[in-house]
């Protein structure tokens, strides 16, 4: 991201309670899948990554298609 002032709140807790993250990643958000278990969200303020399980990126690409 270009600034700090596009993460608004950013929180990582120990074990397998995962990890909260909050920003603004501008207008034209894509999404896409690079190579099959990273989900890659982008837009004109930066890029998040998030890696995810086996299965994982089509059931949230579905999701994300509908809303």
């Amino acid at each position: 991201m270009p600034s700090r002032n596009s993460i608004n709140n950013l929180s990582i807790t120990g074990g397998s309670t995962g990890a909260l993250v909050e920003g603004d990643l501008g207008e034209n958000i894509s999404f896409e899948i690079v190579e099959g278990i990273l989900l890659q969200i982008s837009g004109e303020n930066g890029v998040f990554r998030l890696d995810l399980k086996e299965g994982e990126p089509e059931t949230l690409l579905r999701s994300l298609q509908k809303v």
